[in-house]
């Protein structure tokens, strides 16, 4: 005799495990699917070191970790990247999320190419990325956004994308400390110039143009300067281009990334719990069906 009738193989039993079983499946968060509990703990760990949360980044400590502490944290932020897009959010909140901002930092491609994608949708929202990160080998995978075709500034103030992509690579141009002092000397030039936005961005696409395939094979060295236009109107060739901010200092970079919070994790685990309840609930109540059956 089965001591606990509710649970008796039956086909509405049968159902109730396997729908059960879906709704846990699912819910449960799947950084747990690619990685173990300990290394869970330990990628959790090196993270909270290397990018504290709402604290200053510690390049230091970045560039102190040993290579399996950085293999495991890059294969832990891939896959909180998963989780994250297995959660069904939309590419706009995956692109902006912190793990690819840390992922560029460790200099991985897969950060920067996410990073790239959030930045060529919409410049204006991914500019600020961009300059925190202070990567030359951004300004090959953001050029495209210099061929937009944008109208003028819009009624909520953002900025055309071509002329966001113009300032944001002369700030690279001038702040990676990668470039000839040459071509720093251009860039400074072009950005105080007191020619027109449209004479700016024709040269700076023709520029481009001209070195593009030396600034996706890493050739910095490589990069000439392109066409000189009128004298700096003000300020000289040192100037800071018009309406370019300050470069951030690498010591004050902030783990948030691009300041989207990340609230997946936190979410499916309270869908867990949901989940949880629901099946005991269920149970509960196929047990009490089966007994005032009896009865």
């Amino acid at each position: 005799m089965n001591p606990i009738p509710c649970l008796a193989w039956r086909p509405r039993n049968a159902v109730i495990i396997f729908l059960s079983s879906f709704l846990l499946l699912v819910a449960v968060p799947g950084v747990s699917e690619s990685l173990t509990p300990a290394q869970v703990r330990e990628g959790t760990d090196i993270r909270t070191r290397v990018f504290p949360p709402l604290r200053k980044i510690d390049l230091a400590a970045v560039q102190a970790l040993t290579n399996a502490e950085r293999s495991l944290l890059v294969a832990y932020l891939q896959a909180s990247i998963e989780d994250t897009r297995s959660a069904g959010d939309s590419n706009f909140r995956l692109d902006g999320c912190p793990e690819a901002f840390e992922l560029a930092l460790l200099g991985e491609d897969v950060g920067r190419s996410i990073i790239a994608r959030y930045y060529l949708a919409d410049p204006n929202s991914g500019t600020a990325q961009i300059r925190r990160l202070n990567d030359p080998k951004m300004i090959p995978l953001i050029g495209k956004a210099l061929f937009k075709e944008d109208p003028p500034d819009s009624p909520y103030g953002n900025s055309p994308g071509q002329g966001v992509a113009l300032l944001d690579i002369l700030h690279l141009l001038q702040l990676t400390h990668v470039f000839s002092q040459g071509m720093i000397d251009w860039a400074k030039s072009l950005a105080g110039s007191n020619s027109g936005f449209r004479e700016k961005l024709t040269t700076m696409r023709l520029w481009y143009r001209a070195n593009e395939a030396a600034l996706k094979s890493s050739n910095f060295a490589g990069v000439l300067p392109g066409k000189i236009l009128v004298e700096a109107a003000s300020g000289g060739a040192n100037s800071m281009p018009l309406g370019m901010k300050e470069q951030v200092p690498e010591s004050n970079l902030i783990a948030t990334g691009c300041g989207l919070p990340d609230k997946s994790r936190g979410a499916r685990w309270l869908t867990a719990g949901i989940s949880l309840a629901t099946v005991i609930a269920i149970v509960f109540w196929s047990c009490r069906r089966i007994r005032s059956d009896r009865e």
